[in-house]
């Protein structure tokens, strides 16, 4: 594991972020690369939704930094968003009720209205986006790319929380592929054993595979040695060399 050393403390900042769409202040943590101060490069942005605390965060970006510099992936800024006590923003609202007032809506009008222009207000990014989650934030993201799939450029779940809502996003999976074009979009994502999540994560790569997508990168990750607890640790790696290498 890469160790947290100076200048991955250096490139470490936070604020807090008043957010007047959630009626709530964030914690916001972001990571810069080591190559960013005193340069002009603008970057990639990757939001990581509600659950990173300080110390899980500088963790992740302990194998960014790592990645970054055996060329493994490009450089990059990568945003964390502390969660609150049962933070009711990533108790998903139910699936049909996502496009309205909902926890869901909030929570992505927050990110995209109020975040991300802080971000890029504040730093130097460039036109992308990706987003990245696991259990019920890897349910955000797999929402997010099927209702609204013009939020980010890249996609990454692991072992979401499909399980809530009866399954109800599997069942209308076809319905939103008809619905909705993906320009330019990258999935990726992952199912450990569990059988809760691993039977429909199945479905949504056959039916990827059997619908063939218009312009979508998509890569299915069928992880059956791993549990809904260590999947993240034990891919993350796969997901960001496949998704932001080369």
């Amino acid at each position: 594991m890469h160790a947290q050393n100076q200048s991955d403390a250096v490139n470490f900042e936070q604020f807090v972020l008043e957010s007047t769409i959630l009626n709530d202040s964030r914690n916001i943590n972001v990571w810069l690369p080591s190559e960013y101060k005193g340069g002009k490069k603008r970057y990639t942005v990757l939001f990581i939704p509600s659950g990173e605390e300080s110390s899980n965060f500088m963790t992740f970006t302990s194998t960014i930094a790592r990645l970054i510099d055996e060329n493994a992936i490009s450089p990059m800024i990568v945003v964390g968003i502390e969660s609150v006590s049962n933070d009711a923003n990533l108790k998903l609202a139910d699936f049909s009720q996502a496009e309205s007032n909902s926890d869901f809506e909030k929570y992505l009008t927050f990110i995209k209205k109020e975040l991300e222009p802080k971000i890029n207000k504040s730093y130097r990014t460039n036109t992308l986006t990706a987003v990245i989650g696991e259990s019920v934030a890897g349910l955000f993201v797999l929402e997010t790319y099927l209702l609204k799939p013009e939020t980010f450029d890249y996609y990454i779940a692991f072992d979401p929380a499909i399980w809530m809502n009866d399954y109800q996003y599997v069942k209308d999976l076809d319905k939103y592929l008809v619905d909705l074009e993906y320009p330019g979009k990258t999935l990726w994502f992952a199912g450990s054993s569990s059988p809760d999540v691993s039977k429909s994560t199945r479905i949504i790569a056959k039916t990827l595979k059997k619908r063939n997508v218009v312009n979508l990168s998509w890569y299915y990750a069928d992880e059956v040695g791993e549990k809904h607890e260590t999947i993240f640790r034990n891919t993350k790696e796969k997901a960001l060399t496949q998704v932001f290498g080369g």
